[in-house]
């Protein structure tokens, strides 16, 4: 299991890290080639693209919880054909019914955007469907293969659309849903034997009732997941022009991407930790997240030279680099909740307390939101907000583990709170070299207090 899991790792770290370079590569371009506005048109469209996985109606999730840690060969082949028949059709049903919904509804560049979410939600859900099979089954390589072809083809597409000069905010989104047509073809080839439509099954009813009963907190966990930021970002959109919302989903584009890493950690880890005992569990927790927690500080070093870049590079979202130094820490604590709360609370079928965790998150974040929005129209509040609320979602996830993995929280979460204050002082700080040199030098002593700790997490990886 332990050459299995490290190789699962580092092939997924691998893949990941291509498609995180090629992201940030077609980060970098596309603001520059095309307006502010078509790039908030843009991030619009993507906005209200990370919602649609709430018409999965949970029964993905439950598939993920219920099967995580069987391999793919133990699937009861029957029951898997006639699930994925049936979510086809359900999907199929919902994406038609919004399409029909937004050309009675909507005009415009908006109806545009609606049209192109309701075709986006049979391909993103159906995509998305293949790719819980093959994490759930620990085919991480397959997993990690899919996603390299689909940035790989993202990014040919969209440097073919340059030279033509045709890189608008409607190709952009063409381009996207291609893109994940493309991976969900991929993903169905690799589960090839659960998708014979010649195969005549009865649809599975209680085993669909089953995986949406065990998955729908899940959902509504995700969802409130989404919502934490999504509901600021809402406001932001609602109450300022375009422009402000294309400059702050910058910055978020790029933790974004960053938050790739935390997928591929989240999905080696899962299937992993259901097939340990509960105590060995408890034993690797403290120490994982010792570890993850240094990485995810060292990560925060890439700050300096992006601010660097984006000053060169696009100077128009020279704006961005405040928000930036504020935002960049979303990876931090979305990471660690992702990977010791989040995946750790799968484990151990906590969904429902995941669930409520997130909806106090989600209530801070319309609080917040609506406060800076409404009644001070105050955007840096806005800004701030966001940090906040994610912040205290960490925490109030830690508190829950507490009693669960017997290990102390206070002293963490204050040095976390710690560090992220001292790295927004210094990427705030007027000049980036004395900033850089500020957090460096912080870093540095943090991780000669917690050496010991680190070096039991490197223990831990190769053990499990």
């Amino acid at each position: 299991m332990k050459t299995r899991f490290l190789k699962n790792l580092s092939f997924n770290v691998i893949a990941q890290f291509s498609y995180l370079v090629l992201q940030f590569i077609i980060l970098m371009i596309v603001p520059k080639v095309v307006t502010v506005e078509e790039y908030g048109l843009f991030q619009t469209f993507m906005f209200y693209l990370s919602y649609v996985v709430i018409l999965q109606l949970g029964w993905s999730e439950g598939m993920y919880v219920n099967g995580g840690g069987l391999r793919f060969r133990e699937l009861d082949r029957d029951t898997y054909i006639g699930q994925i028949k049936a979510f086809f059709w359900l999907e199929l049903i919902i994406s038609t019914c919004f399409f029909f919904l937004g050309v009675l509804m909507t005009s415009g560049n908006m109806r545009f955007i609606f049209l192109m979410l309701a075709i986006s939600i049979f391909i993103k859900n159906f995509n998305g469907l293949g790719s819980v099979i093959l994490t759930m089954t620990n085919r991480v390589a397959a997993f990690a293969f899919v996603i390299m072809i689909q940035s790989i083809f993202n990014a040919v597409i969209l440097i073919i659309l340059i030279l033509l000069h045709q890189l608008t905010f409607k190709t952009l989104i063409l381009t996207t849903m291609t893109s994940m047509l493309l991976s969900g073809v991929v993903n169905f080839l690799k589960i090839r034997p659960l998708t014979n439509v010649h195969h005549h099954v009865p649809i599975p009813w209680s085993e669909i009732k089953k995986n949406v009963s065990l998955g729908m907190p899940l959902l509504f966990a995700n969802l409130a997941s989404l919502l934490v930021i999504g509901t600021i970002r809402f406001f932001i959109q609602q109450r300022w022009d375009l422009e402000t919302f294309a400059k702050i989903s910058l910055p978020l584009s790029l933790s974004n991407i960053v938050m790739v890493f935390v997928t591929a950690i989240s999905v080696t880890i899962f299937p992993v930790l259901k097939r340990l005992t509960k105590k060995n569990i408890i034993q690797k927790y403290s120490d994982l997240r010792a570890g993850v927690t240094c990485l995810f500080l060292i990560i925060l070093l890439t700050y300096f030279p992006l601010k660097m870049i984006i000053l060169l590079w696009i100077p128009k979202y020279s704006d961005s680099l405040w928000y930036m130094g504020i935002l960049f820490p979303v990876v931090f604590y979305q990471a660690n909740f992702e990977i010791f709360i989040a995946t750790f609370m799968r484990v151990f079928l906590m969904g429902k307390t995941l669930f409520w965790i997130n909806l106090i998150s989600v209530g801070l974040g319309a609080i917040l939101g609506f406060i800076s929005a409404y009644v001070f129209h105050n955007i840096a509040f806005a800004v701030f907000s966001i940090i906040i609320v994610m912040a205290a979602k960490k925490m109030i996830g830690d508190l829950f583990m507490r009693p669960v993995v017997k290990v102390a929280v206070l002293r963490p979460i204050m040095i976390e709170l710690s560090m992220i204050l001292i790295f927004i002082f210094s990427a705030l700080s007027a000049n980036i070299w004395i900033g850089l040199g500020s957090y460096f030098i912080t870093l540095i002593i943090y991780m000669m207090f917690e050496q010991k700790q680190i070096k039991a997490a490197f223990k831990a990886i190769r053990e499990i």
